[in-house]
């Protein structure tokens, strides 16, 4: 084969393994696999060459996703039992097309049964396989990449930096300062307050609440966020003036499926969220949202629990 056509059915492999990552992105945000889980990330590092497509973090397990793209291979499932040190169970993602050709050769040849096997679609993606559990030999991972107590160690060590001054003075104003007056007159020498909306805070307490009693390192959905909202009485929520002031990241599949967590910024200012939200829900709504906080927390695990026997061999 020429160096010109290898290069070119490289490329539309690496492009047909993108689309793949979008899909089991969607389905792990959807809790359409992994259902309920505590957050995922991707491309990990484990040394100089090997790395693993992602991982997702399920209470104190974390659970390794291998995507491929071709045909299914020895060499697949042997690269995979490489990871077996840094997680706590293994999957290899394939297209519908090709995971029962994984499925077919895993048992034709009896090996490497620990392997799970995920069928990626375009509609709804599967387990196909279970994993074995095993406990993990090495935590480089979850110190690396997973908000615990080494994360917050670092946290606290970080230093304030020029952009931390845009969002924690909007937390301490608890608005935006801009130069329009209200009737869009422009002044070089006044400033005025634009209001944050009611919506705004409560969708921040949302987010800091469900985060706190679940994880915060996951991702949200509007419509995930929207049954919380209903659950406790608090209507229209809007988070999108603390993506504009860089405390939230969103992520999106389409129009209809929106994502939020905090970022990075979020995490480092959360002590200024926590004394905003207090001052500007009031203390009933703030009391209300503590109380759920447990309530919350306690259905997620007993909900990982149970749905931990859909991808875990007994």
């Amino acid at each position: 084969m020429r160096p010109k056509e290898r290069r070119k059915i490289v490329e539309e492999r690496h492009s047909d393994e993108e689309s793949l990552y979008y899909i089991l992105e969607r389905d792990l945000d959807r809790d359409a696999i992994f259902p309920e889980n505590d957050g995922w990330y991707s491309q990990i590092r484990l040394g100089k060459r090997k790395r693993i497509d992602y991982v997702v973090r399920y209470g104190d397990k974390i659970y390794g996703i291998e995507v491929k793209t071709g045909i299914p291979r020895l060499l697949h499932f042997r690269q995979v039992e490489s990871y077996r040190d840094f997680v706590n169970g293994i999957f290899l993602a394939y297209p519908s097309d090709r995971v029962g050709e994984a499925l077919f050769l895993l048992e034709s040849r009896q090996e490497y049964e620990d392997v799970g096997l995920i069928s990626l679609t375009l509609f709804r993606s599967h387990l196909i396989r279970r994993t074995r559990q095993h406990g993990r030999v090495s935590n480089k991972i979850w110190n690396s990449e997973f908000i615990g107590e080494e994360y917050w160690k670092r946290a606290k060590t970080w230093s304030w930096e020029r952009a931390d001054l845009l969002p924690a003075t909007i937390l301490k104003d608890q608005c935006f300062s801009i130069s329009f007056n209200p009737k869009g007159k422009y002044s070089e020498n006044d400033l005025y307050r634009l209001a944050l909306s009611g919506s705004a805070w409560i969708g921040l307490g949302l987010l800091y609440a469900i985060s706190s009693a679940v994880s915060f390192d996951r991702y949200y959905s509007n419509g995930y966020m929207w049954k919380l909202s209903r659950e406790l009485g608090f209507g229209e929520f809007d988070l999108w003036p603390w993506v504009q002031c860089d405390i939230v990241d969103v992520m999106t599949y389409g129009d209809l499926m929106w994502t939020y967590s905090f970022n990075s910024r979020g995490l480092y200012l959360l002590e200024h969220i926590q004394k905003a939200l207090k001052g500007k829900l009031g203390a009933n709504k703030w009391r209300t949202l503590l109380t759920k906080m447990g309530v919350w927390k306690k259905r997620h695990r007993e909900k990982q629990r149970r749905y931990r026997k859909e991808f875990i061999l007994q």
